[in-house]
């Protein structure tokens, strides 16, 4: 005669609290309801399939009647608890509302209700997959949850909460049923294997389980079961594999690796096998997640102590920058989301890694530049000297024999437009990106700071060694204020005119300005020890240090700082042929920068929603820098000239 063996989801089913596997705060709650007796007559638990809800409402429903009820747990020996474990208790009743959907089967619960229980003090009403009631069942439902008798207990179980009236949910307790703990299921998964006289090959069978089922313990148990017939006392990798195929960690490895590389054909042979072996490409998806955000959190703390799925030797096999795993990160999130339990997960997974290495080429050929030669890079930086004088503000050493006059021209420039929303995407802060100690480093130095009124000088030294290539942006940045030479106000004299600002803001390209934002943040990006990767792109382009990218159109930048200081100090270098020249060798395209300071820039917001409210916005133009730079370059007159070729570029000359 054949054997009818209970499934192991079945036979380890939970029957107190204590042996529920993870939903802590659940079973607080309930646990602490059931002692203060102060519990609701209905409850409505949701969640995805598998992850104990049917089981929780029967412990919950069999410790209402338990007459040794301790800490919410029910005795399991009284009476009711015996019969309950049997699933012969008479108060408790448990409908299937898949099979039982029509408004018969409630009239039926509307009816018995009023009966009192035998055993204990309360009948209780299960009714699992409660979204597939019919509208006219669940009408019927209603009016028993409105006006219930004491003794009737109601706990509704669902996968479809969006299928469930609001009606009936506003009548409920509702519980949330997430997917199970990685380390609850992990422990539970080791108890019943155990139990079964089996052991793990190693902890990765488990990992993998776990992501196979997707948080669902009954799923996790039913695979256990199958892998328990192919093993004889040991569950391997190798077994699991060939049942359910996955991606090892070895070629999860491999993936990462085959993007940062830029290997484009291995990546799409992996994928194409993969496809043909069945993988499941959401647990996949899931999976290189986890190892990536390891690897971040590993490369920002140093801590071996948060690697659980890595040790240090794969950590290490991983050489790249935390910029290019945020990128597969963000690509990877953004494919798993938008193609979940789809048929299409393969190919825009494959899709999307593809675009992180298109994306991870853009920023390397971004970042490297060839060495300047030794004479070029210390006339590079003795033009370039500027110095701090005092905490609180920056004052001016006049030249010797010299009439020159600094002009300061900045002015608050007060709003016109009464604008009560602002639809703009909020602009990017570059600075965000870097390490916090090393951005208070860059405010010890009182390089930037924001003035009530503005300085008339701006000093910085730039006379940097080349050999120093080891430091931090806040070193960095003091290296520049131990000596000091004398420069302009840096007056703007780019003039950035709102229509064109408003221009950008209209042809603004969202997909353009992260890859702006990304070439720019990779100039300051530091190591473990927040010394700079990138020593020459940060010492040359160190006025865009603490930028805000607000919006990027065709050929345009548009870049914010706080203070009027940090804005005219970008737009001097900007004023400057070589320092554009030295931006075009970066983007392989001459770009026109506006820079603004926080008072010009609300202004603009307040006018662009102006014009956008009142359907007046102009129709986007594609500028030239032609029009801006060089046209302003050919303006200046012969006094100019000499006075440039005796003191400097960034000389004023006055009225």
């Amino acid at each position: 005669m054949l054997n009818n063996k209970n499934s192991l989801y079945r036979k380890y089913r939970p029957s107190t609290f204590d042996d529920v596997a993870g939903h802590f705060n659940v079973v607080n709650i309930l646990k602490k309801e059931l002692d203060e007796k102060s519990f609701t007559h209905a409850f409505l638990l949701t969640g995805q399939r598998g992850t104990g809800k049917t089981s929780i409402a029967r412990i919950f429903a069999k410790a209402i009647n338990c007459k040794n009820l301790t800490q919410g747990n029910p005795c399991e020996i009284c009476e009711s608890c015996v019969v309950s474990n049997k699933g012969q208790s008479p108060d408790i009743y448990e409908i299937d509302a898949a099979s039982n959907s029509g408004v018969d089967e409630i009239r039926n619960i509307k009816n018995n209700v009023s009966t009192m229980s035998i055993l204990g003090d309360y009948k209780t009403y299960i009714i699992d997959e409660v979204h597939m009631l019919s509208k006219a069942a669940f009408n019927a439902l209603l009016k028993t949850l409105e006006e219930p008798p004491a003794h009737a207990i109601f706990i509704l179980a669902t996968t479809e909460f969006s299928k469930i009236p609001q009606t009936i949910i506003s009548r409920c307790q509702v519980l949330n049923f997430k997917k199970i703990q990685k380390q609850a299921m992990k422990e539970r998964i080791n108890f019943v294997a155990k139990n079964e006289g089996f052991t793990f090959e190693n902890d990765n069978v488990i990992d993998e389980i776990y992501y196979l089922s997707d948080g669902s313990l009954r799923d996790a148990l039913n695979m256990l079961e199958q892998l328990m017939v192919v093993n004889d006392s040991i569950i391997t990798i190798e077994s699991l594999k060939n049942i359910f195929y996955f991606a090892s960690k070895k070629e999860k490895l491999n993936v990462i690796k085959n993007i940062i590389n830029n290997d484009a054909n291995d990546l799409i042979e992996y994928f194409e096998n993969a496809e043909n072996q069945g993988m499941d490409f959401d647990v996949f998806a899931l999976s290189l997640i986890e190892i990536i955000k390891e690897l971040i959190e590993y490369k920002i703390t140093n801590n071996a102590n948060l690697l659980s799925v890595l040790d240090l030797g794969d950590v290490n096999e991983i050489k790249t920058n935390l910029e290019s795993l945020f990128l597969i990160a963000d690509h990877l999130s953004d494919a798993y989301s938008k193609t979940k339990g789809t048929q299409i997960n393969f190919n825009y997974i494959l899709i999307s890694l593809l675009k992180s290495i298109n994306n991870n080429s853009e920023i390397k050929n971004a970042t490297q530049l060839p060495l300047e030669k030794e004479s070029d890079f210390n006339e590079f930086i003795e033009s370039k000297k500027i110095h701090e004088v005092d905490e609180n503000k920056l004052v001016e050493e006049p030249k010797e024999e010299s009439k020159i006059m600094i002009e300061s021209h900045d002015k608050v420039i007060e709003p016109v437009v009464e604008i009560n929303s602002i639809e703009l995407e909020k602009p990017t802060e570059i600075g965000h990106l870097i390490k916090e100690t090393t951005i208070n480093q860059v405010i010890e130095t009182k390089l930037i700071k924001p003035f009530d009124n503005p300085a008339p000088e701006l000093q910085f030294d730039k006379n940097i060694k080349k050999e120093n290539v080891k430091l931090t942006v806040g070193e960095l940045v003091s290296e520049y204020t131990n000596q000091s030479i004398e420069t302009s106000m840096i007056k703007n004299n780019l003039q950035v005119p709102t229509d064109d600002v408003i221009n950008l803001l209209v042809g603004a390209k969202k997909e353009k300005r992260d890859v702006i934002e990304r070439v720019i943040t990779n100039w300051f990006e530091s190591d473990q020890n927040g010394n700079l990767l990138n020593f020459e792109l940060a010492n040359k382009f160190i006025p865009f240090y603490g930028a805000k990218i607000s919006a990027v159109s065709e050929n345009e930048v548009l870049i914010n700082f706080p203070n009027s200081l940090e804005a005219n100090f970008l737009l001097n270098e900007l004023s400057k042929p070589d320092f554009r020249k030295n931006l075009t060798s970066i983007f392989n395209e001459e770009l026109i920068f506006y820079v603004l300071d926080k008072n010009k820039w609300e202004f603009v917001k307040k006018d662009f929603i102006h014009k956008k409210n009142n359907n007046s916005l102009p129709k986007y133009e594609v500028k030239k820098a032609t029009d801006l730079y060089y046209e302003k370059d050919n303006q200046k007159n012969d006094l100019q000239k000499i006075a440039e070729d005796i003191f400097g570029e960034d000389i004023k000359i006055g009225d």
